[in-house]
C-alpha cells in the first residue's frame, strides 16, 4: 500500500484569522505561516513538531501568553490543536499558547522579550 503524500498548507504575507482555519476541525496540521499576522482570540495547543521562530505576540507577558496544561488531560475543550506547525516571523493578535505542563516551561523561554 503506497503512502498518500502530505500536503503542506502555506500561508505567506498575510493575515490569517483561526477561526477560519477551524470551521470544520479543531487542528491545525502540516500548515506554514512565514511573515502573517495570525489573528484570534484563541488559545492554541503545541501538540507536536511546532516552531515558533522570530515571532510577536501581543500579550502583556509571558505568564499572560503560557497556559500549561496538566499531562493527565487528554482533551481541552476550546483549544486549536498544532501539529507539525510553524511560524516565522509572524505576529500574534489575542492569541496564547497552551502546552502541556512539562513542555510549557521549554515554550516559556523561547519569549524573552516579553
Amino acid at each position: 500500500m503506497t503512502q498518500r503524500p502530505v500536503q503542506r498548507r502555506e500561508y505567506r504575507n498575510q493575515a490569517v484569522r483561526i477561526a477560519d482555519l477551524t470551521v470544520t476541525t479543531v487542528d491545525i496540521v502540516d500548515t506554514v505561516f512565514d511573515n502573517c499576522e495570525v489573528v484570534g482570540p484563541a488559545v492554541l495547543l503545541t501538540l507536536e513538531d511546532v516552531q515558533i521562530s522570530r515571532c510577536n505576540f501581543d500579550a502583556p507577558d509571558v505568564d499572560a501568553l503560557i497556559w500549561p496544561v496538566p499531562r493527565r488531560r487528554t482533551r481541552v475543550t476550546g483549544t486549536v490543536g498544532l501539529y507539525r506547525v510553524s511560524f516565522t516571523e509572524c505576529m500574534f493578535r489575542r492569541i496564547g499558547l497552551a502546552a502541556h505542563e512539562d513542555a510549557a516551561p521549554l515554550l516559556r523561554a523561547t519569549f524573552t522579550d516579553l
